[in-house]
């Protein structure tokens, strides 16, 4: 049996520009009460993994609020509302990140 589940109610239980959190209140295909199934649901989001001409990868460091620590991590972030496409949104995040020129411009 492939039947999707049911859902009888939603509730939002955080939305903001980086997450929305959600609550669903649901039933499966055999009847089964699922309360609440949460849900998180990201802008679209890129990570990048750059090379320079001496097959370097590029990393940076930055502050990660949660542990407090700061990490190495892969150039990346939110696709703005204005960039066509990952394409363009790629490049222009390692720009912002690294000040390194990088690929496909506007």
């Amino acid at each position: 049996m492939n039947r999707k589940w049911q859902t009888v109610r939603s509730e939002t239980l955080l939305k903001d520009r980086w997450i929305n959190l959600r609550a669903d209140h649901c039933l499966t295909s055999t009847g089964i009460e699922i309360s609440p199934y949460c849900g998180m649901f990201y802008p679209d989001w890129d990570h990048v993994a750059g090379l320079t001409e001496s097959s370097c990868l590029v990393l940076i460091r930055q502050y990660c609020h949660a542990p407090g620590e700061f990490y190495l991590d892969l150039p990346g972030g939110a696709v703005d509302p204005d960039d066509p496409g990952l394409e363009y949104a790629a490049p222009r995040e390692v720009a912002e990140e690294t000040n390194l020129p990088c690929g496909a411009r506007r």
